[in-house]
């Protein structure tokens, strides 16, 4: 637990785990850290475990935290729950009437307003269904006038929202429209909406580690309608949508060997507290080739780890090249070895002063169509190597036995007026 007068040191609540559906109390002895603010909830085991909700008591005082993702080591061994809040928000829910439209997925929702962003706070454990309206209230952190709305879910039953408006107590309310989007996860698990002229253009707050998308897309400029409507203009960004210009201007190319140990890049030496930074980088192609064939690490790395190779191995780059993401943590005292995935190895390691992890971000595997055409640098382009994804997989298309009104099929389907096949 991390409170106004410090942090207590790591405490058991349990050897035995928790039933299904039960609430425990328990009665445990720590320091007395002053007013909690965060708490530190770590599985041990490989049993895949999520919480509802974590209440701690001080004599008359307490505090409620809000439980956010499944955690299992080794991939996720440690949830950083923040405090619940108390504001109120009044949430109307739509479903689109349409076949299929509905799911029974838990849905999740994340408000961004002018003072930060919300924890991630679930709006239905039974899904929504086709053709009806919900209203919906959540307590959460006041985060000042709402401008963006990020939906998500963890499982895969798509879901076709409609309009949602969203109600700060006392203020006007925020209605926000995914045109059209879909959540279909594992293919797109969050959806981000924002209102672009709620005040100028509004760039989405960090990530809180709560597992969604959050944190990588900003708002884009939008400009009135022909025909003089003044009204809100929306955005909607998925994972995958793209990067913004001013991230495109701030990303960090690195080389094959290039590590967080060391680098002004990441920050100071010791990292006093979970997701210091979250920044864009690029590899060059190759790396999983170059050198020593192994990470440090997996899910979590330490600093020594190359972070080409790591995004490679977390496949969160394609195998030859790309964009992701780096987030930087506090080091771990040790590191799991895993298998070998894309060549790569992964090794254990520690401890370490500094801990990274990696995450897509305008990943061309995540392109919607289950073909595509990649040019040398590994960017989608208009001529190169022809691909098509099967069971999550990309794979090359040898050109023996592709026939000319083939390839202008897939053209067509990519939305090119014609198409031919290129030998050589």
């Amino acid at each position: 637990m991390q409170g106004s007068e410090g942090k207590t040191d790591e405490v058991l609540l349990t050897s035995e785990g928790f039933e299904e559906g039960t609430t425990s109390i328990l009665n445990v002895v720590a320091a007395n850290v002053g007013d909690v603010s965060k708490i530190f909830l770590r599985n041990g085991g490989t049993d895949t475990y999520q919480c509802a909700k974590v209440r701690v008591e001080l004599g008359t005082k307490f505090w409620d935290f809000d439980c956010q993702t499944e955690i299992a080591c080794p991939k996720r061994c440690v949830e950083v729950m923040t405090l619940t809040g108390s504001q109120k928000y009044e949430i109307t829910v739509q479903t689109l009437s349409k076949e299929n439209a509905g799911t029974d997925s838990p849905i999740y929702i994340t408000l961004i307003g002018e003072e930060g962003k919300t924890a991630r706070k679930i709006l239905s454990e039974d899904g929504f269904t086709e053709g009806t309206t919900e209203e919906i209230e959540i307590n959460a952190k006041d985060v000042g006038p709402i401008h963006g709305i990020i939906v998500s879910q963890t499982v895969h039953d798509p879901w076709a929202l409609g309009i949602i408006v969203v109600k700060r107590a006392g203020q006007e309310e925020s209605t926000f429209d995914p045109k059209g989007e879909e959540l279909n996860c594992p293919l797109r698990c969050s959806l981000t909406i924002m209102n672009t002229k709620k005040k100028g253009n509004y760039e989405v707050p960090p990530d809180t580690g709560d597992g969604t998308a959050g944190g990588m897309e900003e708002s884009s400029d939008s400009s009135d309608s022909e025909d003089g409507d003044t009204g809100e203009g929306v955005s909607v960004q998925f994972l995958g949508g793209g990067l913004s210009t001013s991230e495109k201007n701030n990303m960090l190319n690195f080389d094959c060997d290039t590590i967080v140990q060391d680098n002004a890049d990441f920050g100071p030496p010791v990292i006093g507290t979970p997701n210091y930074a979250l920044l864009i980088g690029k590899c060059p192609t190759g790396c999983d080739k170059l050198g020593d064939s192994s990470v440090l690490g997996i899910g979590i790395h330490p600093e020594e780890s190359s972070i080409c190779k790591s995004a490679i191995y977390d496949q969160s780059m394609p195998w030859h090249v790309g964009v992701f993401g780096v987030g930087i943590q506090p080091g771990l005292e040790k590191y799991s070895k895993g298998r070998i995935i894309s060549g790569l190895q992964a090794k254990a390691f520690g401890p370490s002063a500094k801990s990274f992890y990696t995450i897509k971000v305008d990943n061309i595997d995540m392109a919607r169509e289950n073909i595509r055409v990649v040019d040398q640098e590994g960017l989608i382009a208009s001529q190169g190597r022809l691909e098509v994804r099967s069971q999550g997989v990309w794979g090359s298309v040898c050109a023996v036995g592709v026939e000319t009104s083939a390839v202008r099929t897939i053209c067509r389907q990519l939305k090119y007026l014609d198409g031919a096949m290129k030998n050589g």
